[in-house]
């Protein structure tokens, strides 16, 4: 059975995570991975919502996809919705399974090796993820402040070097 819902960004409120789940049901590991997720949902929220799964699909066709979401007890992306491409292609999805972590408010991504914590540490990847963030955040932040100086340079380069050959020109 393959029921499609509205939802909105409500449905993430309260939430400390929102992991993107890549999967697919012509994938062994991910039918084997789907018990283990399912579980760590269950626990993970049992006193509290803490996370939220979002299922994107990695199914060929939209009928292999329905009878794949027909098992999730998660919100998905429909198949035919522009944002499910668009989220493959933005995270490089080029195998499954895979979980993106993120954090709920910011959207900022913690981990990408979601999947691996889950198997590794259980609910324990949660104090890990907590622990990362941190690090990870300041880590972007740095990347972000170089990039952006980097860039001023090529800009700055670029405005001088069309200046020279301006006065080039002209002599």
């Amino acid at each position: 059975m393959y029921i499609v819902e509205e939802c909105g960004l409500e449905e993430f409120h309260g939430c400390k995570y929102v992991l993107l789940f890549f999967s697919a049901g012509w994938c062994p590991p991910c039918e084997q991975f789907l018990q283990v997720i399912k579980d760590f949902y269950s626990e993970v929220n049992i006193d509290q919502k803490l996370i939220e799964v979002l299922y994107i699909s990695s199914d060929k066709t939209e009928v292999d996809f329905k009878e794949t979401y027909a098992k999730m007890p998660w919100m998905t992306v429909s198949y035919s919705n522009a944002l499910h491409k668009n989220l493959i292609s933005k995270y490089e999805i080029t195998g499954v399974p895979i979980i993106y972590v993120m954090e709920a408010q910011s959207g900022f991504i913690i981990t990408k090796k979601g999947r691996k914590d889950i198997c590794d540490l259980g609910v324990g990847c949660m104090k890990t993820w907590n622990d990362e963030m941190p690090g990870m955040m300041a880590k972007v932040k740095h990347l972000n402040e170089g990039a952006a100086v980097v860039e001023a340079k090529r800009l700055k380069d670029e405005e001088e070097a069309k200046k020279k050959a301006a006065a080039e020109k002209d002599d």
